[in-house]
């Protein structure tokens, strides 16, 4: 993913379908930007479970079609 594209991501802050190293990972919000290197990613869980919070090079992440 290009640094664009994560900073207009980022700042709709609406969930949305990634590809993080390769896994596909829907409901994930983009809740921080690192620019240029890494973003921080709040990943889907069920009601009642802690948070999953990841912190991924940007270059891994990808827009899933």
């Amino acid at each position: 993913m290009d640094g664009e594209t994560a900073w207009r991501l980022f700042n709709e802050g609406q969930p949305v379908t990634l590809l993080i190293n390769g896994r596909r990972e829907e409901g994930a919000l983009i809740s921080g930007l690192n620019l240029p290197g890494f973003m921080t990613i709040l990943l889907r869980t069920r009601v009642g479970e802690p948070d999953r919070r990841i912190r991924v090079p940007i270059e891994r992440v990808d827009l899933a079609p």
